[in-house]
């Protein structure tokens, strides 16, 4: 780890003011050292930061959003603790200049996520990432109502939003320019699959990443034919279908798992029957 004294020395070095990206990779640094780093004058070049794996928690995050001297176009806070709760009723003064914020493998819950983008000041982001986090559908509702407008890319893979928070982001009218949405680990119902795949939902939207394996079969057959998919993403589909129907024929028959129909005497007869 980075021993406190070595980060003081670095925040007062003033030739190192020219530095534009900065990084501390699983230095252990805590919330009162991205405090100092937002206290120091000589980062005002600084443009992309990352504390990538660290235990800033939130009380560092506001300071580092809300620095007088940081003006940041990147900021990276991956695995830092941040959440639990900490985020309640926290003001954030934005960075104008910010175009990309990674908040990936954070506790962060709804109420944090209430909090964070329930400010103002959002409306210049470009690039979120909030993978792996404790948010549900009132988290994904925060989101959706956040003003996010310039938004081209969101990272909500391995969330706990189900069918309530994948429709309204989905139906936002925030996220006309939304080009790319992650929801690879997610779990959603009929319902949101109906509205993703909907012509005219997030018109500008390009790639559509979801996981085959965890959606009901109902699903997988209408985000098939959601345009946005990737073609490696909607042949899964196609071929998750074909299980899926089998599946359930072989449950009618009472078999209960899926690759008992590759063993089962019946299986000429499902087939015909599922896809014939």
């Amino acid at each position: 780890g980075l021993m406190r004294q070595e980060l003081q020395l670095i925040t007062t070095c003033e030739h190192l003011s020219e530095i534009t990206k900065l990084g501390f990779a699983e230095c252990q640094l805590g919330s009162g050292d991205a405090q100092m780093i937002a206290e120091c004058p000589f980062f005002s070049q600084v443009q992309s930061l990352s504390f990538y794996i660290n235990k800033v928690r939130a009380s560092g995050m506001v300071a580092l959003l809300s620095s007088p001297h940081l003006a940041l176009h990147e900021l990276r806070l991956d695995y830092n603790a941040v959440g639990g709760g900490g985020l309640r009723g926290a003001s954030f003064d934005i960075p104008p200049t910010l175009r990309s914020l990674e908040l990936r493998g954070n506790n962060l819950e709804d109420v944090d996520m209430q909090s964070l983008f329930g400010c103002e000041g959002w409306g210049q982001l470009e690039v979120l990432g909030v993978s792996s986090c404790k948010f549900g559908d009132p988290g994904a509702k925060a989101l959706a109502d956040g003003g996010l407008v310039s938004l081209k890319s969101l990272d909500l893979s391995h969330t706990p939003i189900q069918t309530q928070g994948v429709i309204d982001i989905a139906q936002s009218t925030s996220f006309q320019k939304l080009e790319s949405l992650n929801l690879f680990g997610c779990t959603f119902g009929p319902a949101a699959s109906f509205v993703l795949a909907a012509e005219g939902t997030l018109p500008s939207l390009k790639q559509l990443s979801l996981s085959t394996y965890e959606l009901e079969p109902e699903v997988i057959e209408q985000m098939a034919f959601a345009p946005a998919l990737d073609e490696a993403t909607r042949r899964a589909c196609m071929e998750r279908m074909s299980l899926s129907r089998l599946a359930w024929r072989a449950k009618n028959l009472g078999i209960p798992r899926a690759h008992a129909l590759y063993k089962h005497e019946l299986i000429p007869e499902i087939i015909k029957h599922t896809l014939g």
